[in-house]
């Protein structure tokens, strides 16, 4: 009797550059196969496309193989936001495969899936402003429960009043901005709070895809509904 023919592995590719660093990363069935970081400061650009090719061939598949690709919408860096999702856009449109574009805020709360309380992800924008949400994730499964936003830094008491309610909660705020702000973050959060800075990646960023693949989040894999979303116009716009 011969061996029945294993089913091919399903692979899930991530594509992170909404921020300063550029990173890549692979799932092979869902699980981390491979993952690439640079910290090229914002010339994404210029590393995407070779990027993603050597990024492949170094791990033995080619981008056919590639059954969904997720890629950072942002909020962010403009011109990383852009590129990252008009080059994803133009792959998956390629292949006719599924992309899903997930929020670089989200990416930045999944890192710390594992912390029970209230996760407020920060990154920075421009001019001392800073783009934040913030998830509850003292249940079974992390929700949103601030939407996400954009303002001065100094004027993120009311957005921290209005989560906490005056009750005692264990807080995490993390992201990029998070190392930017810390002194400032210390003077106004519970002294129970936590910082973490950190950086949204591709690994994070396509496990979210795949959930989402799996049914247990909403899901919408059509590339053509992937858009960047800046939150506010680049100030480049602003007259």
């Amino acid at each position: 009797m011969e061996s029945a023919k294993m089913a091919a592995p399903v692979f899930t590719l991530g594509i992170e550059t909404s921020g300063r660093t550029f990173s890549l990363a692979l799932l092979k069935d869902g699980e981390p196969a491979s993952s690439f970081f640079m910290n090229d400061g914002h010339n994404h650009s210029k590393r995407l496309v070779g990027g993603i090719r050597d990024f492949l061939k170094t791990n033995g598949i080619t981008i056919q193989q590639i059954k969904y690709f997720a890629v950072d919408i942002g909020p962010g860096s403009f011109t990383g936001v852009r590129v990252g999702v008009s080059a994803a856009r133009m792959i998956a449109q390629s292949l006719k495969t599924e992309l899903f574009g997930v929020s670089s805020l989200d990416v930045s709360a999944g890192f710390f899936d594992f912390f029970k309380g209230i996760i407020i992800p920060v990154i920075p924008a421009v001019k001392g402003e800073i783009y934040v949400s913030a998830f509850d994730n003292s249940g079974l499964k992390m929700k949103r429960v601030k939407k996400e936003v954009f303002f001065k830094v100094g004027d993120i008491k009311p957005f921290l009043r209005s989560i906490l309610y005056g009750k005692p909660k264990n807080i995490l705020v993390c992201g990029s901005a998070a190392g930017m702000y810390e002194e400032f973050l210390k003077s106004v959060l519970p002294e129970n709070a936590i910082i973490k800075k950190s950086e949204p990646l591709a690994e994070q960023l396509a496990a979210i895809a795949w959930k989402r693949v799996c049914g247990k989040y909403p899901v919408d894999g059509r590339w053509r509904n992937v858009l960047p979303n800046y939150i506010k116009p680049p100030y480049a716009f602003v007259k």
